[in-house]
């Protein structure tokens, strides 16, 4: 197993993952026994209004796309937006090593988080804008600040990274 920047051998419990992982089943279609309330999905609400021109998520398309079953119980996708979610499901480890690249020996910092999938989609995009090179041009009366990423395309990747993962999985590796 890949951990810290470092291959070692598998623990138990890993294992046990690795073999309900084999069956294909999706760990976030299954049901879980929360029922859905929706004054429990702030975070999520305010993020799709940021992020979709101050539109307001309804609950017909949260209904639509399964985020909880007619019954009212969450699906195990759906329990990781909850506000206050705080499980090691969603955790992530974001690194910096000293290379140009995770080869190095090295690793400069390594910070964990966890949290819902909302603040561990912000804590990500924190981490990276703290570090991340930023630069200026000088224009004639003002100046140009410069970022090594372009907000939309690290926020892209982000996103992706995030709803691509495997959530049987422990960690989300993200850092440069």
């Amino acid at each position: 197993m890949r951990r810290d920047g470092f291959t070692n051998g598998a623990t138990y419990e890993e294992i046990i993952e690795m073999s309900v992982k084999s069956k294909n089943t999706q760990y976030d279609i299954l049901l879980s026994d929360i029922k859905y309330n929706p004054e429990k999905i702030s975070m999520l609400r305010d993020f799709y209004r940021e992020h979709n021109e101050g539109k307001e998520l309804k609950e017909k398309a949260l209904q639509s796309m399964g985020f909880y079953k007619e019954d009212g119980y969450l699906r195990n996708g759906a329990v990781l937006f909850l506000d206050d979610y705080k499980e090691k499901k969603t955790e992530v480890q974001c690194s910096v090593f000293s290379g140009f690249n995770k080869g190095s020996e090295r690793i400069v910092t390594i910070n964990r988080y966890h949290g819902n999938i909302i603040s561990t989609i912000n804590y990500i995009m924190d981490f990276v804008n703290q570090r991340m090179n930023h630069s200026m041009v000088k224009l004639d009366d003002t100046r140009k600040n410069i970022d090594a990423y372009p907000q939309r395309a690290l926020f892209e990747g982000v996103i992706n990274a995030v709803a691509h993962r495997d959530y049987y999985s422990t960690y989300l590796c993200s850092g440069s």
